[in-house]
C-alpha cells in the first residue's frame, strides 16, 4: 500500500506495511509458501561520505487458496460514549422510544475472506453500584466489515433511562458463541452538560415526523373515504389532542391570566360605578 520504495518516519519505532497478493484465476486451489524481502538503507547514502549500513528482513508466509468461505474477526476495543438527553421535541414518547439510544462503539478487525459482523451484541445496563439491573437488549443489525479490514461498527440500543452514571456490561457474539465480554461506565448528561454535545441525529427525526404526519393523513382519508364520518371526526379530535397535549401547560397558565384579568377589570368597575353613585348622592 506504500509503493515499491518509500521514506520511513522519523522517530516512529513501527511503520505498518499492508501487501496485497493478487490470484491469478487459473491457480489451482492448494498450499503456498513464498517470502517478501524487504531492503532498508539510508535515506543519506551516496550523499555523504562515511559506511552505509543496509539492513534486510525476509518475511516467509504460506497461502491457501480455497474456494471456500472463511469468516472470523477480532474485536480490538468496545466503547459506550457518554450522551445528553434529548431536547423538546425530540423527547416526547413518540420520538424519544425510537431516537434515544445507547450506542456500543466497536473496532473490528476482519480476518476472514468474506465481509462479517458480529452475529449479536447484547447489552445489560446496571446502576452505578452495580446491585439492580436497570435494562437489557440486543441488536443483530451490525454492519458488516470488508474482508481484511479494520473498521468502526456501531450497536445501537433504545433506553428510557435518564440523567445518571451507569455500567453496561457488553457481550459480543460470533454465532451463538460469547467471543468478548466488557464492563463499561457511561454517562447519560442534561441538554448541555457535555462538553462535546449531543451527536447530530441527521435526518431521522425528520424522517419519523414525515411518516407519522402520513400516517395520519392516510388514516383520515381511509376513514372519510368509507364515511365513517364520526369516528374520523373522533380521532381527529384525539389526534389534535395528543399533538396539542405539550402545549396543554402554556394553555392553562394563558387561560387562568385571561381569568384573573377579567376579575380584576370588573372588580375596576365596579369600585367605579360605586365610587359614581356616591358622587350622585352628594350632589343631590
Amino acid at each position: 500500500d506504500r509503493g515499491m520504495e518509500f521514506i520511513l518516519p522519523k522517530g516512529e519505532v513501527q511503520v505498518p506495511m499492508l501487501v496485497t497478493v493478487n490470484v491469478p484465476k487459473s491457480a489451482e486451489l492448494g498450499n503456498y509458501k513464498g517470502s517478501i524481502n524487504i531492503k532498508m538503507t539510508s535515506a543519506t547514502t551516496g550523499q555523504s561520505s562515511g559506511v552505509a549500513i543496509a539492513l534486510g528482513a525476509r518475511v516467509d508466509i504460506n497461502l491457501t487458496v480455497t474456494n471456500m468461505t472463511f469468516t472470523d474477526f477480532i474485536v480490538r476495543s468496545a466503547a459506550i460514549p457518554d450522551f445528553e438527553i434529548l431536547k423538546w421535541p425530540w423527547s416526547l414518547p413518540i420520538f424519544s422510544t425510537f431516537l434515544h439510544r445507547i450506542s456500543v462503539v466497536m473496532n473490528i478487525e476482519n480476518i476472514g475472506n468474506a465481509k462479517v459482523s458480529p452475529s449479536k451484541v447484547s447489552l445489560e445496563v446496571f446502576d452505578i453500584a452495580k446491585t439492580k439491573t436497570l435494562e437489557t437488549a440486543v441488536d443483530t443489525s451490525i454492519k458488516k466489515i470488508d474482508s481484511f479490514a479494520t473498521a468502526e461498527a456501531v450497536a445501537h440500543f433504545r433506553t428510557k433511562l435518564g440523567p445518571g452514571q451507569y455500567w453496561g456490561k457488553v457481550k459480543i457474539y460470533k454465532d451463538e458463541n460469547i467471543v468478548n465480554v466488557y464492563e463499561i461506565a457511561f454517562t447519560i448528561a442534561r441538554p448541555g452538560e457535555l462538553a462535546k454535545g449531543t451527536p447530530s441525529l441527521g435526518a431521522y427525526p425528520w424522517i419519523l415526523l414525515a411518516i407519522y404526519m402520513i400516517s395520519l393523513i392516510l388514516i383520515l382519508a381511509l376513514m372519510i373515504r368509507i364515511k365513517i364520518w364520526r369516528l374520523a371526526a373522533k380521532f381527529a379530535v384525539l389526534a389534535v389532542s395528543l399533538l396539542a397535549k405539550p402545549f396543554m401547560p402554556v394553555k392553562k397558565k394563558a387561560s387562568t391570566g385571561l381569568t384573573s384579568a377579567k376579575a380584576g377589570f370588573w372588580r375596576w368597575v365596579s369600585k367605579k360605578a360605586s365610587k359614581y353613585n356616591q358622587d350622585q348622592h352628594k350632589d343631590r
